[in-house]
């Protein structure tokens, strides 16, 4: 199950709700590098009593506008690109605040 309060918009999510006994669930929602780690928390916060899994969808926010290089041959020129530097960013901050051992 995703729970998904912005309906694919991308808007940040405002309210965290538990799922239904014996259901993963994924968050989706605005969530990115600026607001991984409060979105964690509050993901926890609902969810930490159980054992199901839990995971995030970020794909709008690891995003950046703007077009390939030519060299790749990408005419007319993409509406938005997967950005490995805001998953790098991402991890980044996750690990800063759960003091993860891992560096990028």
């Amino acid at each position: 199950m995703l729970f998904d309060e912005s309906k694919g918009t991308g808007k940040l999510l405002t309210s965290f709700t538990a799922p239904p006994p014996n259901v993963n669930i994924g968050y989706a929602g605005g969530i990115g590098p600026d607001s991984i780690v409060d979105v964690v928390k509050e993901i926890l916060k609902v969810t930490s009593s159980s054992s199901r899994n839990v995971w995030i969808d970020m794909e709008s926010s690891l995003r950046t506008k703007g077009s390939l290089p030519e060299s790749l041959g990408r005419i007319p020129p993409a509406k938005d690109i997967f950005d490995v530097n805001k998953v790098f960013e991402t991890i980044r901050k996750i690990c800063e605040e759960t003091e993860c051992g891992f560096t990028l």
